[in-house]
């Protein structure tokens, strides 16, 4: 009888010995399954890693265009600030008895009083008391 060495013969595909499939895998099949496990497990981390990294980018992003929005409300208040304190200024001039007595005589034609007549029922109704 031939003999072989027990390494050179596939016990499992032979035909001599049948062998039922009992869920696990041995040999070639093991191997393949505990790559694809590996492979998922990879995949999954480098899936959850790029989703980290999208994220991050995106919140970044959403952030800095946050500040550019806000430095832009800021100048703007700025500007209004410095229009309100020209139009403050405008006002000013505007009420100074001198451009009112100007604008009276010029342009509206009215002239000064040269004498001016206070009667005492005036006095009386104006503050309550007499001013002779």
């Amino acid at each position: 009888m031939l003999a072989r060495k027990v390494g050179y013969v596939n016990f499992h595909d032979s035909a001599a010995f049948p062998v039922e499939n009992s869920g696990t895998y041995t040999g070639s099949r093991a191997r393949s399954k505990h790559r694809s496990s590996h492979r998922t497990l990879i995949g999954l981390l480098v899936g959850t890693v790029a989703v980290i990294g999208f994220s991050h980018v995106a919140l970044s992003a959403a952030i800095t265009n946050y500040g550019y929005s806000l430095m832009q409300e800021k100048q703007a208040v700025q500007q209004l600030h410095r229009d309100n304190e020209l139009l403050k200024l405008d006002i000013a001039k505007m009420q100074t008895p001198e451009r009112i007595y100007s604008i009276a005589t010029k342009q509206l034609g009215m002239v000064s009083p040269t004498m001016v007549l206070y009667s005492p029922s005036y006095a009386k109704h104006t503050n309550g008391t007499n001013t002779r």
